[in-house]
Protein backbone atom coordinates (compact mmCIF):
# COMPACT_ATOMS: atom_id res chain seq x y z
CA UNK A 1 0.00 0.00 0.00
CA UNK A 2 1.15 3.50 -0.79
CA UNK A 3 0.32 6.78 0.89
CA UNK A 4 -0.54 9.47 -1.62
CA UNK A 5 -0.43 13.20 -1.18
CA UNK A 6 -0.03 16.34 -3.19
CA UNK A 7 3.73 16.11 -2.71
CA UNK A 8 4.87 12.56 -3.21
CA UNK A 9 4.25 8.86 -2.59
CA UNK A 10 5.58 6.76 0.25
CA UNK A 11 5.72 2.94 0.29
CA UNK A 12 6.50 0.80 3.34
CA UNK A 13 7.55 -2.88 3.77
CA UNK A 14 5.58 -5.89 2.50
CA UNK A 15 4.50 -7.71 5.62
CA UNK A 16 2.03 -5.45 7.45
CA UNK A 17 -0.69 -7.17 9.46
CA UNK A 18 -4.11 -5.97 8.29
CA UNK A 19 -6.84 -5.86 10.88
CA UNK A 20 -10.37 -6.10 9.47
CA UNK A 21 -12.87 -4.58 11.86
CA UNK A 22 -15.75 -7.04 11.99
CA UNK A 23 -18.02 -4.45 13.55
CA UNK A 24 -17.18 -1.97 10.82
CA UNK A 25 -14.88 0.21 12.94
CA UNK A 26 -12.04 1.70 10.96
CA UNK A 27 -9.69 1.85 13.91
CA UNK A 28 -9.85 -1.26 16.05
CA UNK A 29 -6.89 -2.89 17.80
CA UNK A 30 -6.26 -1.72 21.33
CA UNK A 31 -7.75 1.43 20.03
CA UNK A 32 -7.54 4.97 21.03
CA UNK A 33 -9.75 6.40 23.73
CA UNK A 34 -12.16 8.15 21.38
CA UNK A 35 -12.86 4.96 19.47
CA UNK A 36 -13.57 3.17 22.72
CA UNK A 37 -15.90 5.94 23.95
CA UNK A 38 -18.50 6.85 21.40
CA UNK A 39 -19.40 10.20 22.93
CA UNK A 40 -15.83 11.54 22.73
CA UNK A 41 -15.98 11.75 18.96
CA UNK A 42 -18.89 14.20 19.11
CA UNK A 43 -17.82 16.15 22.19
CA UNK A 44 -15.62 19.05 21.17
CA UNK A 45 -14.18 20.76 24.24
CA UNK A 46 -14.19 24.56 24.25
CA UNK A 47 -10.78 26.09 23.68
CA UNK A 48 -8.84 27.39 26.65
CA UNK A 49 -6.05 29.98 26.76
CA UNK A 50 -3.00 29.26 24.56
CA UNK A 51 -0.16 27.19 26.03
CA UNK A 52 2.55 28.99 27.98
CA UNK A 53 6.12 27.85 27.34
CA UNK A 54 8.82 27.99 29.98
CA UNK A 55 11.37 29.04 27.37
CA UNK A 56 10.93 30.46 23.89
CA UNK A 57 8.26 28.95 21.65
CA UNK A 58 8.86 25.24 22.21
CA UNK A 59 8.94 22.56 24.87
CA UNK A 60 11.80 20.26 23.87
CA UNK A 61 13.05 16.83 24.92
CA UNK A 62 9.98 15.75 26.87
CA UNK A 63 10.65 12.12 27.90
CA UNK A 64 8.26 9.48 26.57
CA UNK A 65 7.99 5.73 27.04
CA UNK A 66 6.75 3.19 24.50
CA UNK A 67 4.64 0.25 25.60
CA UNK A 68 2.66 -1.85 23.12
CA UNK A 69 3.43 0.91 20.60
CA UNK A 70 1.58 3.43 22.79
CA UNK A 71 3.27 6.71 23.65
CA UNK A 72 3.26 7.39 27.40
CA UNK A 73 4.09 10.83 28.73
CA UNK A 74 3.97 12.13 32.30
CA UNK A 75 1.57 15.01 32.84
CA UNK A 76 1.27 17.05 36.03
CA UNK A 77 -2.38 17.66 36.79
CA UNK A 78 -3.17 20.66 38.96
CA UNK A 79 -0.39 21.61 41.35
CA UNK A 80 1.35 18.24 41.60
CA UNK A 81 -0.65 15.12 40.68
CA UNK A 82 1.41 13.11 38.19
CA UNK A 83 -0.53 11.16 35.57
CA UNK A 84 0.70 8.64 33.01
CA UNK A 85 -1.01 9.64 29.77
CA UNK A 86 -1.14 8.14 26.27
CA UNK A 87 -0.60 10.57 23.39
CA UNK A 88 -3.44 9.60 21.07
CA UNK A 89 -4.18 11.06 17.65
CA UNK A 90 -7.31 8.89 17.60
CA UNK A 91 -8.68 10.61 20.69
CA UNK A 92 -11.24 13.33 20.18
CA UNK A 93 -11.16 14.75 23.68
CA UNK A 94 -8.44 14.49 26.30
CA UNK A 95 -9.47 12.41 29.29
CA UNK A 96 -8.14 11.78 32.80
CA UNK A 97 -9.03 8.99 35.17
CA UNK A 98 -11.42 10.42 37.80
CA UNK A 99 -9.04 9.23 40.54
CA UNK A 100 -6.44 11.61 39.13
CA UNK A 101 -8.94 14.45 38.82
CA UNK A 102 -10.14 14.19 42.42
CA UNK A 103 -6.59 13.66 43.73
CA UNK A 104 -5.70 16.98 42.13
CA UNK A 105 -8.53 18.67 44.04
CA UNK A 106 -10.64 19.18 40.91
CA UNK A 107 -14.38 18.56 41.10
CA UNK A 108 -16.00 16.19 38.62
CA UNK A 109 -18.43 18.06 36.39
CA UNK A 110 -21.42 17.12 34.26
CA UNK A 111 -22.08 13.35 34.28
CA UNK A 112 -22.42 11.54 30.94
CA UNK A 113 -22.37 7.91 29.75
CA UNK A 114 -19.45 6.65 27.66
CA UNK A 115 -20.04 3.91 25.11
CA UNK A 116 -17.31 1.36 24.42
CA UNK A 117 -16.19 -1.01 21.69
CA UNK A 118 -18.14 -3.81 23.38
CA UNK A 119 -21.72 -3.69 24.61
CA UNK A 120 -21.11 -1.90 27.89
CA UNK A 121 -21.04 1.73 28.98
CA UNK A 122 -19.25 3.56 31.78
CA UNK A 123 -19.76 6.64 33.90
CA UNK A 124 -17.92 9.72 32.70
CA UNK A 125 -17.86 13.41 33.51
CA UNK A 126 -17.17 16.60 31.59
CA UNK A 127 -14.74 18.69 33.62
CA UNK A 128 -13.82 22.34 33.08
CA UNK A 129 -11.22 24.68 34.49
CA UNK A 130 -8.43 22.10 34.46
CA UNK A 131 -4.76 23.12 34.61
CA UNK A 132 -2.04 20.67 33.61
CA UNK A 133 1.53 20.76 32.39
CA UNK A 134 4.24 18.80 30.63
CA UNK A 135 7.94 19.57 31.04
CA UNK A 136 8.44 23.00 29.50
CA UNK A 137 4.80 23.95 28.82
CA UNK A 138 1.67 24.72 30.82
CA UNK A 139 -1.99 24.63 29.82
CA UNK A 140 -4.67 26.33 31.90
CA UNK A 141 -8.46 26.40 32.08
CA UNK A 142 -8.82 23.33 29.85
CA UNK A 143 -11.97 21.25 29.39
CA UNK A 144 -11.44 17.49 29.61
CA UNK A 145 -13.36 14.28 30.19
CA UNK A 146 -13.02 12.11 33.30
CA UNK A 147 -13.46 8.35 32.84
CA UNK A 148 -11.89 5.29 34.42
CA UNK A 149 -9.06 3.56 32.57
CA UNK A 150 -8.40 0.92 35.23
CA UNK A 151 -9.94 -1.97 33.29
CA UNK A 152 -7.75 -1.20 30.29
CA UNK A 153 -4.62 -1.55 32.41
CA UNK A 154 -5.05 -5.33 32.37
CA UNK A 155 -4.59 -5.23 28.60
CA UNK A 156 -1.75 -2.73 28.52
CA UNK A 157 0.00 -4.31 31.48
CA UNK A 158 0.92 -0.95 32.95
CA UNK A 159 -0.58 2.07 34.64
CA UNK A 160 -2.71 4.29 32.43
CA UNK A 161 -4.24 7.50 33.77
CA UNK A 162 -5.73 8.93 30.58
CA UNK A 163 -5.14 10.18 27.06
CA UNK A 164 -4.13 13.45 25.41
CA UNK A 165 -6.34 13.84 22.36
CA UNK A 166 -7.15 16.26 19.56
CA UNK A 167 -7.93 19.22 21.82
CA UNK A 168 -4.33 18.99 23.07
CA UNK A 169 -2.65 18.11 19.76
CA UNK A 170 -4.21 20.94 17.75
CA UNK A 171 -2.51 23.50 19.98
CA UNK A 172 0.99 22.45 18.88
CA UNK A 173 3.26 21.20 16.17
CA UNK A 174 3.80 17.75 17.69
CA UNK A 175 7.14 16.09 16.96
CA UNK A 176 7.38 12.47 18.12
CA UNK A 177 10.88 11.00 18.12
CA UNK A 178 10.05 7.32 18.61
CA UNK A 179 13.66 6.15 18.40
CA UNK A 180 14.98 8.80 20.77
CA UNK A 181 11.99 8.47 23.14
CA UNK A 182 11.41 12.19 23.11
CA UNK A 183 8.48 14.50 22.42
CA UNK A 184 8.88 18.08 21.18
CA UNK A 185 6.01 20.60 21.22
CA UNK A 186 6.24 23.78 19.13
CA UNK A 187 4.15 26.92 18.77
CA UNK A 188 2.53 26.65 15.30
CA UNK A 189 2.83 30.41 14.76
CA UNK A 190 6.64 30.38 14.84
CA UNK A 191 7.44 26.89 13.48
CA UNK A 192 8.45 25.87 9.99
CA UNK A 193 9.64 22.53 8.67
CA UNK A 194 13.27 22.20 7.57
CA UNK A 195 13.72 18.43 7.55
CA UNK A 196 14.02 15.93 4.73
CA UNK A 197 10.94 13.87 5.57
CA UNK A 198 7.93 13.07 3.47
CA UNK A 199 4.97 15.44 3.85
CA UNK A 200 1.46 14.00 3.71
CA UNK A 201 -1.82 15.85 3.61
CA UNK A 202 -4.07 15.38 6.64
CA UNK A 203 -7.83 15.39 6.27
CA UNK A 204 -10.19 16.01 9.18
CA UNK A 205 -13.76 14.78 9.41
CA UNK A 206 -14.18 15.75 13.02
CA UNK A 207 -11.20 15.75 15.40
CA UNK A 208 -9.32 12.70 14.09
CA UNK A 209 -6.85 13.07 11.20
CA UNK A 210 -6.83 10.80 8.17
CA UNK A 211 -4.47 10.17 5.26
CA UNK A 212 -5.29 8.91 1.77
CA UNK A 213 -3.74 5.55 0.92
CA UNK A 214 -3.76 3.65 -2.37
CA UNK A 215 -3.67 -0.14 -2.56
CA UNK A 216 -2.22 -1.79 -5.67
CA UNK A 217 -2.16 1.64 -7.38
CA UNK A 218 -5.91 1.40 -7.90
CA UNK A 219 -7.90 1.24 -4.65
CA UNK A 220 -8.01 4.49 -2.69
CA UNK A 221 -9.17 4.83 0.91
CA UNK A 222 -8.77 7.14 3.87
CA UNK A 223 -7.19 5.81 7.05
CA UNK A 224 -7.16 7.35 10.47
CA UNK A 225 -3.76 8.34 11.80
CA UNK A 226 -3.95 6.62 15.18
CA UNK A 227 -0.95 6.66 17.51
CA UNK A 228 -3.23 5.10 20.13
CA UNK A 229 -3.66 1.86 18.17
CA UNK A 230 -1.20 -0.93 18.92
CA UNK A 231 -1.55 -2.70 15.57
CA UNK A 232 0.06 -1.67 12.29
CA UNK A 233 -2.91 -1.50 9.93
CA UNK A 234 -6.66 -1.73 10.20
CA UNK A 235 -9.43 -1.55 7.64
CA UNK A 236 -13.20 -1.41 7.97
CA UNK A 237 -15.29 -4.35 6.86
CA UNK A 238 -17.23 -2.22 4.29
CA UNK A 239 -13.95 -1.14 2.70
CA UNK A 240 -12.62 -4.70 2.69
CA UNK A 241 -15.77 -5.92 0.99
CA UNK A 242 -15.78 -3.05 -1.52
CA UNK A 243 -12.12 -3.51 -2.39
CA UNK A 244 -12.23 -7.31 -2.41
CA UNK A 245 -9.35 -7.53 0.04
CA UNK A 246 -10.47 -10.80 1.59
CA UNK A 247 -9.88 -12.49 -1.75
CA UNK A 248 -6.24 -11.32 -1.84
CA UNK A 249 -5.42 -12.04 1.79
CA UNK A 250 -3.05 -14.96 2.08
CA UNK A 251 -4.74 -15.94 5.33
CA UNK A 252 -7.46 -14.54 7.56
CA UNK A 253 -7.98 -15.32 11.22
CA UNK A 254 -10.24 -13.87 13.88
CA UNK A 255 -8.45 -12.50 16.90
CA UNK A 256 -9.01 -10.27 19.89
CA UNK A 257 -7.06 -7.18 18.95
CA UNK A 258 -8.65 -4.85 21.43
CA UNK A 259 -10.30 -4.45 24.78
CA UNK A 260 -12.10 -1.19 25.36
CA UNK A 261 -14.41 0.38 27.89
CA UNK A 262 -17.28 -1.75 26.60
CA UNK A 263 -15.37 -5.04 26.64
CA UNK A 264 -13.46 -7.22 24.20
CA UNK A 265 -13.49 -6.37 20.50
CA UNK A 266 -12.91 -9.39 18.21
CA UNK A 267 -11.42 -8.60 14.82
CA UNK A 268 -10.59 -10.44 11.66
CA UNK A 269 -6.83 -10.30 11.11
CA UNK A 270 -5.24 -10.96 7.75
CA UNK A 271 -1.88 -10.71 6.01
CA UNK A 272 -1.98 -9.07 2.61
CA UNK A 273 0.63 -8.97 -0.15
CA UNK A 274 0.79 -5.17 -0.15
CA UNK A 275 1.11 -2.54 2.54
CA UNK A 276 -1.17 -0.29 4.57
CA UNK A 277 -0.53 2.02 7.50
CA UNK A 278 -2.45 3.42 10.37
CA UNK A 279 -1.31 2.49 13.90
CA UNK A 280 1.61 2.64 16.27
CA UNK A 281 3.44 -0.35 14.82
CA UNK A 282 3.96 1.74 11.69
CA UNK A 283 4.51 5.17 13.21
CA UNK A 284 7.21 3.92 15.61
CA UNK A 285 9.44 3.44 12.55
CA UNK A 286 9.57 7.22 11.98
CA UNK A 287 10.10 10.57 13.52
CA UNK A 288 6.49 11.67 13.16
CA UNK A 289 5.67 15.37 12.96
CA UNK A 290 2.01 16.39 13.16
CA UNK A 291 0.93 19.83 12.02
CA UNK A 292 -2.77 19.93 12.80
CA UNK A 293 -3.19 23.67 12.05
CA UNK A 294 -1.48 23.26 8.65
CA UNK A 295 -3.15 19.90 7.98
CA UNK A 296 0.13 18.20 7.22
CA UNK A 297 2.17 15.30 8.57
CA UNK A 298 5.88 14.67 8.02
CA UNK A 299 7.63 11.30 8.12
CA UNK A 300 11.35 10.78 8.70
CA UNK A 301 12.32 7.08 8.72
CA UNK A 302 14.37 5.90 11.70
CA UNK A 303 16.49 2.82 12.34
CA UNK A 304 13.37 0.65 12.87
CA UNK A 305 12.02 1.41 9.40
CA UNK A 306 13.08 -1.90 7.86
CA UNK A 307 11.95 -4.17 10.69
CA UNK A 308 9.44 -6.91 9.76
CA UNK A 309 5.85 -6.75 10.93
CA UNK A 310 5.14 -9.85 13.00
CA UNK A 311 1.97 -10.97 14.72
CA UNK A 312 1.56 -13.37 17.63
CA UNK A 313 2.49 -16.96 16.68
CA UNK A 314 1.04 -18.80 19.68
CA UNK A 315 -2.68 -18.09 19.32
CA UNK A 316 -2.92 -16.68 22.85
CA UNK A 317 -4.42 -13.36 23.87
CA UNK A 318 -3.61 -12.48 27.47
CA UNK A 319 -4.40 -9.92 30.14
CA UNK A 320 -2.43 -9.03 33.22
CA UNK A 321 -3.89 -10.40 36.46
CA UNK A 322 -2.74 -7.17 38.07
CA UNK A 323 -0.18 -4.47 37.44
CA UNK A 324 2.25 -6.55 39.47
CA UNK A 325 2.29 -8.99 36.54
CA UNK A 326 2.46 -12.11 38.74
CA UNK A 327 0.70 -14.07 35.99
CA UNK A 328 -1.06 -13.53 32.69
CA UNK A 329 -4.69 -14.54 32.27
CA UNK A 330 -5.67 -16.13 28.95
CA UNK A 331 -8.52 -14.09 27.46
CA UNK A 332 -8.77 -15.79 24.05
CA UNK A 333 -7.41 -18.83 22.23
CA UNK A 334 -7.42 -18.84 18.42
CA UNK A 335 -8.93 -21.93 16.85
CA UNK A 336 -6.35 -24.14 15.14
CA UNK A 337 -3.40 -22.33 16.73
CA UNK A 338 -0.52 -23.93 18.68
CA UNK A 339 -2.23 -22.81 21.90
CA UNK A 340 -5.52 -24.45 20.87
CA UNK A 341 -3.71 -27.68 19.95
CA UNK A 342 -2.15 -27.65 23.44
CA UNK A 343 -5.62 -27.32 25.03
CA UNK A 344 -5.22 -23.82 26.39
CA UNK A 345 -8.52 -22.40 27.60
CA UNK A 346 -9.86 -18.97 28.46
CA UNK A 347 -9.22 -18.42 32.15
CA UNK A 348 -5.94 -20.35 32.29
CA UNK A 349 -3.09 -18.51 33.99
CA UNK A 350 0.44 -18.42 32.62
CA UNK A 351 3.01 -18.13 35.40
CA UNK A 352 6.31 -18.75 33.59
CA UNK A 353 7.88 -18.95 30.15
CA UNK A 354 10.89 -21.26 29.71
CA UNK A 355 11.31 -21.47 33.49
CA UNK A 356 11.32 -17.67 33.83
CA UNK A 357 8.55 -16.15 35.95
CA UNK A 358 6.40 -13.78 33.93
CA UNK A 359 6.46 -11.45 36.93
CA UNK A 360 9.91 -10.46 35.68
CA UNK A 361 8.66 -9.56 32.21
CA UNK A 362 6.74 -6.62 30.84
CA UNK A 363 3.74 -7.51 28.71
CA UNK A 364 5.64 -6.25 25.67
CA UNK A 365 8.51 -8.62 26.43
CA UNK A 366 6.15 -11.54 26.98
CA UNK A 367 4.36 -10.94 23.68
CA UNK A 368 7.66 -10.59 21.85
CA UNK A 369 8.73 -14.03 23.09
CA UNK A 370 5.76 -15.50 21.19
CA UNK A 371 6.63 -13.99 17.79
CA UNK A 372 9.56 -16.18 16.77
CA UNK A 373 8.55 -18.67 14.08
CA UNK A 374 9.68 -22.25 14.77
CA UNK A 375 10.73 -21.58 18.35
CA UNK A 376 9.62 -24.09 20.99
CA UNK A 377 8.54 -22.44 24.24
CA UNK A 378 7.43 -23.98 27.52
CA UNK A 379 4.66 -22.22 29.42
CA UNK A 380 3.75 -22.92 33.04
CA UNK A 381 -0.05 -23.11 32.86
CA UNK A 382 -2.16 -22.98 36.00
CA UNK A 383 -5.72 -24.29 35.79
CA UNK A 384 -7.28 -24.30 39.21
CA UNK A 385 -4.82 -25.97 41.58
CA UNK A 386 -2.97 -27.80 38.80
CA UNK A 387 0.16 -26.44 37.13
CA UNK A 388 1.40 -28.05 33.90
CA UNK A 389 4.46 -27.38 31.77
CA UNK A 390 3.10 -27.00 28.24
CA UNK A 391 5.30 -26.92 25.13
CA UNK A 392 4.28 -24.85 22.11
CA UNK A 393 5.95 -24.76 18.71
CA UNK A 394 5.34 -21.26 17.41
CA UNK A 395 4.22 -20.86 13.82
CA UNK A 396 3.05 -18.04 11.64
CA UNK A 397 -0.71 -17.63 11.81
CA UNK A 398 -0.97 -14.85 9.23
Amino acid sequence: MTWTSGWNRVSIGRTLAIVVAVAGLLAAGYSSWAQQHGHAQVYSPPAGPPPVYDKGNSALDIPIELSSNHIYVTVTLGSGTRAQMILDTGGGASAFDPEMVTAAGIKLGTPVRAMGAGSGTRDAWLVGGVDYSLPGVRLSDQSVTAISFRELEATTGRRMDGVLGADFLKQFIVEIDYAGRRLHLHDPKSWSYHGTGHPLALEFNGPIPSVVATLNDSITARFHVDTGARMAVKASSPFVARAGLESVAEKLIEGQTGVGIGGASPQGIGRFGNDGVIGGDVWRRFRLILDYPGKKMYLEPNADFGQPFNYDMSGLAVRADSLSGSSYLVSQVLAGSPAAMADFQVGDRIEALDQRAVSGMTMDAFREELRNEGRVVTLARRRGAQVDQVRLTLRRLI
